[in-house]
């Protein structure tokens, strides 16, 4: 239960951390905006 909890909160900041961005630093970065959610997910459980 903790393990999915701690993957709860990388997912929550990691989105978090990359929606706040603006959108000129997305693409400074090479991230569309489009591929946020499936970073977090990349992030917190390495799908």
């Amino acid at each position: 239960m903790r393990s999915a909890n701690t993957r709860r909160k990388i997912y929550r900041t990691t989105y978090h951390e990359l929606s706040v961005l603006s959108d000129r630093d997305l693409v400074d970065l090479g991230i569309p905006r489009s591929s946020i959610r499936r970073l977090a997910l990349e992030a917190a459980y390495g799908q």
